[in-house]
């Protein structure tokens, strides 16, 4: 008699629920799959119609979610689990539920107010949300940054536009400066045209505006200043060929005493 019970409850209740589990399991990888394509389709059919990068990064991403929580749906359902006793069940777990809905809803905003206001886009060198890298992705959500040091870093959109963010690439033109305070014995007239030629022979440097020395401030000894421009792609470059012109300009100058600071001024 136990046996027949046995029986009789596998075939009723595990093997139902084994087929239910099984055929939830193959939807959910062929609605991946098939999510991954729309996507893909719909970032070529951005690409054909030449949309912005940010926009269409923007819009994939909330294809990708939206269609994403419908399979979710679907595949709750075909478990047997009714999908108004689950949102039931997920707006009865209290507030901590209700602040992290909150909090996706303001990156969300967070997100449409940065694609219609543009602070940045796909591309571009930022500083924002405690973070400086260049933009990888604009989500629904999150944005994606790639650092110099090759990490990438998720940023909230909320926590990212409401603090302030510095865009290096909205100018295509950036300043690098080097400050250098020197001994104030020197006949500095010399040493500043010396640094300005040494500054106009660096590579990528630009010639309008010229690049200039002067004396930017007085300490215990005169702070002589070091100012180029160039384009934004090449601002680290520049940068660094610049502390070396700076260096060798004084050596060849016989500039005594040690240096006594060393400021790099970026805009």
């Amino acid at each position: 008699m136990e046996v027949a019970q046995l029986q009789i409850f596998v075939l009723t209740v595990v093997v139902p629920t084994l087929i239910k589990l099984l055929l939830a399991l193959v939807v959910w990888l062929v609605g991946r799959r098939v999510i991954e394509l729309i996507v893909t389709l719909t970032q070529r059919g951005f690409q054909r119609q030449r949309m912005d990068s940010t926009a269409a990064s923007y819009l994939s991403s909330t294809v990708r979610v939206l269609l994403t929580v419908a399979l979710v749906v679907g595949v709750i359902s075909l478990l047997g689990i009714e999908t108004t006793s689950f949102a039931a069940l997920l707006a009865g777990a209290g507030l901590a539920i209700g602040a992290a809905i909150s909090g996706l809803l303001g990156n969300f905003a967070a997100g449409l107010l940065m694609l219609v206001l543009r602070p940045f886009k796909v591309g571009d060198q930022i500083e924002g949300g405690g973070v400086t890298g260049v933009v990888k992705e604009i989500g629904m959500v999150t944005t994606v940054l790639d650092t110099v040091d090759g990490l990438q870093v998720i940023v909230g959109n909320n926590k990212l536009f409401g603090d302030n963010i510095t865009n290096f690439s909205a100018n295509l033109s950036r300043v690098a400066a080097v400050s250098v305070e020197i001994d104030g014995d020197h006949d500095h007239g010399p040493i500043l045209e010396q640094l300005s030629i040494a500054a106009r022979a660096i590579q990528h440097v630009e010639i309008s505006p010229a690049p200039t020395a002067f004396i930017s401030a007085f300490k215990t000894g005169p702070v002589v200043t070091t100012h180029v421009h160039c384009h934004h792609d090449y601002y680290l470059q520049v940068l660094a060929d610049l502390h070396r012109v700076v260096k060798e300009t004084l050596i060849q100058q016989k500039v005594s005493g040690p240096i006594q600071s060393v400021r790099m001024i970026a805009t």
